[in-house]
């Protein structure tokens, strides 16, 4: 799939704007210069095929990527320092009102949470308002429900809290959490961050 959407946007088969096509033709410069572990990128896309979309019309129906959504998580997720961390550290996703971006934000949050293989890992979403920050969390809980529909066992290592006081998905065996924060210059003080997302 990834393969496919960088011919398209090479070729001109794909309406791509000119951000997108200089995203493509860094993608494949940083290729040249780095690895690229193609199985972790399958990996990655393997388990959010077995994701489903948490709200709206799509309710319950499989995750089924479009080919600029793959494109970004292979981006983050393939390229890889020599000593085998990611090279892409941070990124930016702009999409259109009512694009999914609140739906990507729940993936990348649950892919973080529970499926990077680390220990003690604090993913946050921030947003300048609550409820701004509540649109990712509701998604990431979506699809955390959704992942206990198909798979019963995975609720036995699971706590979600969900009050007017504290927003938390955990994962006791690994003390893994999604929370969410307030935006503010002291919001992300004494914390030791695997994933920030920043909803604006």
């Amino acid at each position: 799939m990834i393969k496919d959407y960088i011919k398209d946007v090479d070729s001109g088969s794909r309406n791509a704007g000119w951000r997108e096509k200089l995203a493509v033709q860094r993608f494949k410069d940083l290729r040249k210069k780095y690895d690229y572990d193609e199985q972790e990128v399958e990996r990655i896309l393997n388990i959010v095929h077995l994701f489903k979309y948490a709200k709206g019309d799509w309710r319950g129906k499989p995750f089924n990527l479009l080919p600029h959504q793959a494109f970004f998580l292979g981006a983050i997720f393939g390229l890889k320092l020599p000593n085998g961390t990611r090279l892409i550290r941070e990124a930016m996703l702009n999409m259109a009102k009512k694009g999914g971006k609140s739906e990507m934000d729940g993936v990348f949050a649950v892919i973080f949470n529970f499926f990077d293989g680390e220990f003690s890992a604090e993913n946050y979403i921030v947003a300048n308002k609550t409820e701004q920050a509540l649109h990712a969390f509701k998604s990431a809980k979506g699809i955390v429900n959704q992942l206990v529909d198909d798979f019963p066992s995975f609720k036995d290592d699971l706590k979600i809290y969900d009050t007017k006081m504290e927003h938390k998905i955990l994962q006791p065996s690994t003390d893994n959490y999604i929370k969410t924060l307030p935006y503010g210059a002291s919001s992300l003080d004494g914390v030791n961050p695997h994933l920030v997302i920043i909803d604006e």
